[in-house]
């Protein structure tokens, strides 16, 4: 059952609902620490502009290890197809 977590990012304060609390602390710590480093680069933003640079940043992270992921599950199923094909020939030769 969802719960109400309280998270501070930014400065602010938000509830958010879920059933992993950890993991939403974790998540939260996240977007918290990328806000501030951007921040500190670019401090002359508006904080709309950080939090917007900072869910891309977020994002694209989240696209590049999604496509890893990807890259690699399919050379793992290559590499079983050819271990497969090998032992056929074994068994069969």
């Amino acid at each position: 059952m969802a719960k109400s977590i309280k998270v501070i990012i930014g400065g602010k304060e938000y509830s958010l609902r879920g059933d992993n609390e950890k993991l939403i602390q974790h998540v939260a710590g996240e977007v918290n620490s990328q806000l501030r480093e951007l921040g500190s680069r670019h401090g002359e933003e508006s904080p709309i502009t950080l939090t917007v640079l900072t869910a891309l940043n977020l994002a694209e992270r989240s696209v590049r290890d999604r496509t890893q992921k990807e890259v690699d599950t399919q050379y793992i199923i290559d590499e079983m197809n050819l271990m497969a094909e090998l032992i056929n020939d074994c068994i069969a030769g």
